[in-house]
């Protein structure tokens, strides 16, 4: 990836294979997990390339998310912000800063996100070591405007984890 940020032909041949990839294996989409440093130069060619990307997928009925390192306070390790995610063409930003066992430090990280964002928030969540009582943080989520959790890690999910996703409502394509 980080040679096509910097090259437009390249750039074009990746979300050509991308893109036809998605069709033919019927995928609603791609995540990147960029986890390297950058500078805002950096994230500015990495924003722009992900917006083409976002571009392509959506001509597709596609869609494209990113991971994010930070919490909205300030720049990610690669430089980005969730202002930029908020105004680019993506779809959302997924951070992975959420991976706390710390409840009041879990919840400034979700408000923040939530507020970071507006509409394009999504977190990480690492299911056996946050929380025992699901139900009422998927609702304290939804409150927030989260909108997508990715689980990382662990074992599968115990009934009370399922308990509590059933505040998000997956719709087959």
């Amino acid at each position: 990836t980080g040679a096509a940020i910097r090259n437009a032909t390249l750039a074009a041949q990746l979300f050509d294979f991308f893109g036809n990839e998605s069709v033919s294996r019927n995928y609603s989409g791609y995540n990147i997990d960029l986890e390297m440093p950058g500078n805002a130069s950096f994230a500015n060619l990495y924003l722009n390339f992900a917006n083409e990307f976002a571009d392509r997928m959506h001509s597709l009925n596609k869609t494209l998310s990113v991971e994010l390192s930070g919490d909205c306070k300030g720049p990610d390790e690669a430089g980005v912000t969730c202002a930029a995610l908020r105004d680019s063409h993506l779809d959302r930003g997924v951070s992975m800063a959420t991976y706390t066992s710390d409840m009041g430090r879990w919840l400034d990280f979700a408000v923040n996100l939530a507020t970071g964002l507006k509409g394009k928030t999504g977190i990480g969540l690492e299911h056996n070591s946050v929380f025992e009582d699901y139900s009422y943080h998927m609702g304290k989520l939804i409150s927030l405007g989260v909108e997508e959790i990715d689980f990382w890690e662990g074992p599968p999910p115990t009934p009370n984890v399922w308990d509590g996703m059933g505040y998000f409502k997956w719709q087959p394509s």
